[in-house]
């Protein structure tokens, strides 16, 4: 049940329904956390679940909020709240380490744990480089990830690409090895993420991951070596794709680009000045 005060009502099979002038009241509650002393590096990451009773099923009745910061509830259940531990806010992480409160409210009641949360920016991990910073949206390319405060467990390590898995292959303490996988959605940019023991590993330099198709690669015509465009066919662009011209491209009837991107707008000029350069040897 949910927290608050609920009718007591009574059914006998045959006489029917009691009084409902009783009632019965729900306290929420809010006794502890598993782990008992959560932790993380200054981004956030871990899971943390908050047990109590009186938790409402529904949780956009709930708030929750973490140094102020209010979190999403992943799971939850009457005496069970499962969040993500957010970023710590400047405004609280402003020593290496610092703690915070976790609030849970419902109407007018709020509860609070009082300085459950500690943040220690030594205990993020720190990205310093990506090599190669490109691979093919057809996936099986070997990244390997340099940096900081990384662990030797590759089951606790997790890489993301624009939100696709890139699966770990081997780690240390300073170095991530793993082999991306296909990329369907090309409109996805999300980025580089890279967590440890589900901790938020910084990117200070901002290293990127792009997915780039080669202009002679099978993969980036669907697959099969007869969609490679020759002179004289017509060939698009999707949007969100990205192609790296490594070869004199042929001269094309034309090729329509959708949606533009750094991609797109090198294959433009690329065709256009191949164009005039067939257009001047006929001439």
């Amino acid at each position: 049940a949910n927290p608050g005060e609920h009718s007591v009502v009574i059914y006998v099979d045959g006489l029917g329904f009691s009084n409902s002038d009783q009632a019965i009241n729900y306290t929420m509650t809010l006794t502890g956390t598993t782990p008992t002393s959560p932790s993380a590096g200054s981004l956030g990451g871990p899971t943390v679940q908050l047990a109590g009773t009186g938790f409402d099923s529904d949780v956009t009745a709930l708030t929750v909020t973490v140094c102020g910061v209010e979190v999403a509830v992943t799971r939850n259940s009457f005496q069970e709240l499962e969040v993500i531990l957010p970023a710590c806010p400047a405004t609280v992480c402003t020593q290496s380490v610092s703690t915070c409160d976790i609030e849970v409210s419902h109407g007018n009641t709020t509860l609070t744990l009082t300085d459950k949360v500690t943040f220690n920016s030594d205990d993020t991990p720190s990205i310093t480089n990506i090599d190669p910073d490109n691979a093919g949206t057809g996936g099986g390319k070997s990244i390997t990830i340099t940096g900081t405060g990384f662990t030797a467990t590759t089951s606790d390590v997790s890489v993301m690409f624009d939100s696709v898995v890139c699966t770990v292959d081997s780690a240390t303490v300073t170095q991530i090895i793993c082999t991306t996988a296909a990329k369907i959605d090309l409109s996805n940019k999300d980025g580089v993420a890279v967590r440890i023991s589900n901790s938020l590993a910084l990117n200070p330099d901002m290293k990127p991951m792009t997915y780039m198709d080669k202009w002679s690669s099978k993969f980036t015509w669907g697959g099969e070596e007869e969609n490679i465009p020759v002179a004289g066919d017509l060939a698009g662009i999707v949007e969100g794709q990205i192609i790296y011209l490594d070869i004199n491209t042929p001269i094309l009837k034309a090729l329509v680009i959708n949606g533009g991107g750094p991609g797109g707008a090198d294959a433009s000029k690329a065709m256009e000045q191949q164009q005039r350069q067939q257009e001047m040897k006929n001439n």
